[in-house]
């Protein structure tokens, strides 16, 4: 099995070779585990200087952890988590059967399916925010508010066209009944 790297590294071989090659997945590694590690060392460490940057934990606390505690962290992220798993939940839902729809039966109106499903996905978020806003204030025939609800944070993530693009195009691609 033969790999290819954007750097094309892979036609050459030699120590040089094989220098670069660790010296680029040492600088990957700390660009992306980096930040992590900085978290991890600010969490568990004693903070005497908030601007001070250290490797290690200036001493080992679970301090920082009551005092989120007390400050009610846990329950935001707890409302994080439920919003972000329903939120992936529904839209999973929405992406499978849309996509197998889009992708594998022909309906009328589907061409208008089509143009609403890109329309979601070349609007920014920005502008879409405030209509959807306006909509989730007074939910049309239902006339329920969905602001500041968990519903309200949920629902419009299940429609993004996005996903369902992505999948409908991977059925097509792979051929998938």
């Amino acid at each position: 099995m033969r790999f290819e790297t954007a750097l094309g590294l892979e036609a050459r071989r030699g120590p040089l070779t094989l220098l670069l090659k660790g010296l680029l997945y040492l600088a990957m590694v700390v660009v992306f585990a980096g930040p992590l590690w900085g978290l991890l060392v600010s969490a568990f460490g004693e903070t005497l200087d908030p601007t001070a940057f250290t490797l290690w934990p200036q001493g080992f606390t679970l301090d920082n952890f009551l005092q989120t505690a007390d400050k009610d962290v846990y329950r935001y992220l707890a409302n994080s988590f439920i919003v972000v798993g329903f939120g992936l939940l529904l839209q999973m839902t929405v992406s499978v059967f849309a996509a197998y729809a889009l992708a594998r039966k022909r309906f009328r109106g589907m061409t208008f399916v089509l143009l609403l499903m890109l329309a979601t996905m070349m609007l920014p978020e920005e502008i879409i925010a405030l209509p959807l806003s306006l909509v989730l204030a007074d939910l049309p025939l239902l006339h329920v508010n969905l602001i500041d609800s968990f519903a309200g944070m949920i629902l419009p993530v299940g429609a993004w066209g996005f996903s369902i693009h992505k999948l409908a195009a991977t059925l097509r691609r792979e051929g998938i009944r």
